[in-house]
Formats: C-alpha cells, structure tokens, sequence
C-alpha cells in the first residue's frame, strides 16, 4: 500500500470518527502517559477527557483536542494506536501496525518518525 499523506489521514480521522470513538479505550493508562511523554497533551488536557462520563464522550473529547495538537500530535497518537488497536491504525493510515508492547515500552521516550508521513 501506498503511505498515505497526513492531510489523508487526518482525513480519515474525520471520516472514521465514529468508528474511533466506538472503539478507542480512553481508559488505558498508556494512552495518556505516552501523550504527556511527547508533549503532546499536557495534564489539563488529560483532565478534561477523564471528566467526560462516558467512554465514548471521553474518546470524542480526545479527538476534539488532538485536532489542536497538528501533525506531530497525530503522529504520536498513531504510534500508541498501533499499540492499543492495531485494526483501527492500519484502517487510518494504510499501513500493518509494527508495534508491539516490548518494543513500544523500550522506545517510548525515543523520538520516533513514521515513514507514513
């Protein structure tokens, strides 16, 4: 498959909203930890999704403030998202998800760059 351009898969992220929030567990502790580690959301930004109450709210809130983040959010969302849902990340980006939870735990802090973009 071809690598798709970011404005394709943010595209996707649009057309596949409903989809994500049905399906992304906002739950996971990971999911935030590793947004925090890149910088992507902060504290306040964690706070506002786990104050929604319901898990499809809470994911909806998250993909609202990812929105804001630009490419680097989308791009460090899409790394944990080959973690916690393989099928969802290669629906938005064309890709087979690669990560696997010993390798993604020992490259988290690294800076990772997908040849996706």
């Amino acid at each position: 498959m071809n690598p798709l351009s970011v404005k394709q898969v943010w595209e996707n992220v649009i057309s596949q909203r409903v989809q994500i929030v049905q399906e992304l567990r906002v739950d996971r502790v990971l999911l935030f930890d590793y947004l925090r580690s890149k910088s992507v959301f902060d504290h306040e930004d964690c706070e506002i999704v786990r104050a929604e109450k319901t898990k499809e709210r809470k994911a909806s809130k998250l993909l609202d403030i990812l929105e804001t983040k630009g490419t680097e959010g989308l791009e460090h969302f899409l790394d944990v998202l080959q973690l916690l849902n393989p099928g969802l990340y290669e629906k938005l980006t064309g890709h087979k998800a690669t990560a696997s939870k010993q390798n993604f735990s020992s490259n988290m802090f690294a800076k990772s760059k997908h040849s996706a973009f």
